[in-house]
């Protein structure tokens, strides 16, 4: 699987199987044949930056993106068309995942907030503060670093 131009920081398996999606430093999402290993279909736009999470929605007609950009992209997984953008972060989103219905979106930012979104609009529910996310300057205290 060659295609990417930076580091693939995400992937997902559709859930049919036959399909895996890629997120990418180079503000593309990439769709796999798993059987072939071919790339086929390139997701681009305007709303990309390096793309940090992809997740299908359950159905797997959906896909969403996020990362650098501070905004939550949904695609059409059959026309390679972005359905709509959504989001109210200032900084990164590090990762995005449908509900088992496939309704609500959590998406989780650098800003140290869990956001659930109404996938049909677009609207936030709700905004879950203070999760604990790991600061870096305690980044020792929980990973300590041992020598060899």
């Amino acid at each position: 699987m060659q295609g990417h131009t930076h580091a693939v920081w995400s992937a997902v398996f559709h859930p049919n199987g036959q399909t895996l999606a890629t997120g990418s430093g180079d503000k593309t999402v990439k769709f796999w044949d798993i059987s072939t290993g071919k790339c086929w279909r390139t997701l681009q736009g305007n709303q990309f930056e390096a793309v940090v999470s992809v997740t299908f929605s359950p159905n797997g007609e959906t896909l969403a993106a996020a990362g650098e950009a501070s905004v939550i992209s949904l695609w059409d997984v059959t026309t390679g068309n972005c359905i709509q953008t959504f989001g109210e972060y200032t900084r990164r989103i590090w990762s995005v995942t449908f509900s088992p219905q496939g309704n609500i979106l959590a998406s989780v930012g650098r800003d140290q907030t869990i956001r659930l979104w109404q996938v049909s609009t677009g609207k936030c529910l709700k905004t879950l503060q203070g999760c604990g996310i790991l600061r870096q300057e305690n980044a020792r205290k929980y990973y300590p670093v041992t020598q060899t």
